[in-house]
């Protein structure tokens, strides 16, 4: 007869197994690039609402009005954008691209590890004061976010500088817009893209970005994309726009639908306690 022990090892066994998997799946290298009509998307954070502003020190959140959630439903469809991830090293380089210290003049560039703490919840860091986050116009007076680099909020320091994306629910595929790009330059723009526990996903190198968006889709079984960070030695910096990335639906369970669950679950041990005095 098939014992209740011997069941419980195989269950944990298979347990075992499919994280083990899991995390293999996450480990290797699946994020790609794809055209941005080719993605599916629910919501659209842009910024053309958000005033002028040269210096940004907190975490932006987005959007600023959330959707109606009304109980038992809850949607998961905010966005925040920061500096950093926690745990990722900030480093800086001059127009030529070569890693200095930052007491050398001019740093112009922020430049991310690829590497965020794990096995941690991903969180965000925001940069030191002037060195966090912008809203700058383009030369199409069009408000986009931007990195603010080492030089501050000054024009050697604003959109040279790093930002990083969190999604309060895990993206399959998402899309962003880029603006101010000067191509056919040699530059590179580095997108790192991060599992929630912290662990990195993938790294994408894209040479001499231009104008316009960018997709990427995460190649496996799960939605797992929960936050990506972009640097890069753009000559004149990246500005940033019209994140298209789709919200998620939890049907939390009611009251009575609890209790029921609850009252379930005290049947099943009453009754395999009685069955067990009855042995």
């Amino acid at each position: 007869m098939f014992s209740l022990s011997r069941a419980l090892v195989v269950l944990i066994w298979l347990v075992v197994v499919c994280f083990n998997a899991m995390v293999m799946d996450a480990a290797e290298a699946g994020v790609v690039q794809v055209p941005a009509s080719s993605i599916t998307y629910r919501n659209e954070c842009g910024f053309g609402d958000r005033p002028l502003q040269r210096s940004v020190d907190v975490i932006v959140t987005c959007p600023w009005l959330n959707f109606p959630k009304v109980p038992p439903i809850r949607i998961l469809d905010r966005v925040w954008f920061a500096e950093r991830f926690e745990g990722q090293v900030l480093s800086y380089a001059d127009v030529s691209g070569a890693p200095i210290p930052p007491s050398t003049f001019p740093p112009v560039f922020d430049v991310l590890s690829p590497n965020a703490q794990f096995p941690k919840t991903l969180s965000l860091v925001t940069g030191l004061p002037g060195q966090n986050l912008s809203f700058g116009a383009t030369s199409s007076s069009r408000t986009v976010l931007s990195g603010n680099g080492p030089q501050g909020p000054t024009p050697l320091g604003i959109a040279e500088g790093s930002i990083a994306v969190l999604f309060e629910a895990d993206q399959e595929e998402f899309a962003l817009e880029i603006l101010g790009a000067n191509p056919s330059q040699g530059s590179h723009t580095i997108f790192n893209f991060f599992r929630r526990d912290g662990l990195l996903l993938d790294t994408i190198d894209i040479s001499d970005i231009s104008d316009g968006f960018v997709a990427f889709r995460y190649d496996k079984l799960f939605r797992s994309i929960a936050g990506f960070t972009i640097h890069t030695d753009d000559n004149g910096g990246l500005g940033y726009d019209n994140l298209r990335y789709t919200w998620l639906v939890l049907q939390t369970p009611e009251p009575p639908s609890v209790s029921l669950v609850f009252l379930g679950v005290a049947v099943l041990v009453l009754r395999r306690r009685n069955r067990l005095a009855s042995c």
